[in-house]
């Protein structure tokens, strides 16, 4: 940032909350979102083991997660992100909250007790030195805790956390339970390419969800050309998705780009692209 101010570079791309208003204050700085996509933040659960192999205590933090909370931690202008209600992101043309259940701390404490939660810690890795991650871990941490959860908060950097979430051993040998990470909306649009919903079990995203029906409409979907019934097919899969819970959705959030106020031109795919740029 302070590069882009002094005028040494043009572009800086995902500018972090926390340097939001010291940009703001430079009438040669311009501030706005990469794309209208923005990323899809989710609390990626373990399910292949203890605790989350269990799944009614994902269930159970699916009911105790609220979206808005999460990301009040991390922003505090709500055009920077919002809450999204479905396992599609908000922009989705299949967005839909059929199934999602609706936030409740009380029936996220009963799913506890009836799945008779036996005090397993929950690993979560947490990436310290990002401020986005860093905050909704902490959250995270703070929630399970309150519903009943014992919980292991493990900081460490980025690349370590990349290299641990590859690992399917226990939580006690170097395994873990949660991280929580921001992959891009367009991966979350709709059923067949969806990164978080995949449940191909040993196939699927770190989590390894292993779901048979929710692969099988993921399939259908992909033979489907009616609109309608592409809808309807993918209001299904969310509503089996809200029974075994692959993830849990948090939100959208939009990355920020701070350029130049001589620049002209800037495109928005929801991959930074740097033609079509021009200076006045």
């Amino acid at each position: 940032l302070n590069a882009l101010l002094k005028g040494e570079i043009d572009i800086s791309e995902e500018l972090s909350g926390d340097l939001i208003p010291l940009a703001k204050k430079s009438k040669e700085i311009v501030l706005a979102r990469q794309d209208e996509i923005g990323v899809a933040q989710q609390i990626r659960i373990n399910s292949i083991q203890p605790p989350f192999d269990n799944p009614k205590l994902r269930q159970a933090l699916l009911h105790a997660v609220d979206g808005a909370d999460f990301l009040a931690a991390v922003i505090d202008d709500p055009d920077l992100g919002r809450p999204c209600r479905s396992f599609y992101v908000c922009s989705s043309p299949y967005f839909t909250e059929a199934g999602f259940p609706k936030f409740d701390l009380a029936k996220a404490k009963a799913l506890l007790r009836e799945a008779g939660y036996d005090g397993t810690p929950v690993v979560l890795l947490d990436a310290a030195e990002n401020p986005n991650i860093h905050a909704f871990t902490t959250v995270a941490d703070e929630l399970l805790k309150s519903i009943g959860f014992k919980t292991d908060l493990q900081a460490m950097d980025w690349a370590t956390v990349v290299a641990r979430r590859a690992s399917k051993e226990p939580v006690g040998k170097g395994g873990w339970s949660i991280f929580i990470s921001g992959p891009g909306g367009l991966d979350m649009m709709e059923p067949v390419s969806h990164l978080g919903l995949r449940s191909n079990c040993e196939k699927a995203w770190f989590g390894w969800p292993c779901d048979a029906e929710i692969e099988t409409m993921r399939t259908a979907f992909a033979d489907l050309s009616d609109k309608e019934q592409r809808q309807a097919l993918a209001a299904k899969i969310q509503a089996r998705a809200a029974e075994t819970v692959p993830y849990v959705p948090i939100g959208v959030q939009y990355q920020i780009r701070a350029h130049r106020a001589n620049l002209t031109g800037l495109l928005t795919p929801p991959a930074p692209v740097y033609w079509n740029i021009t200076r006045r």
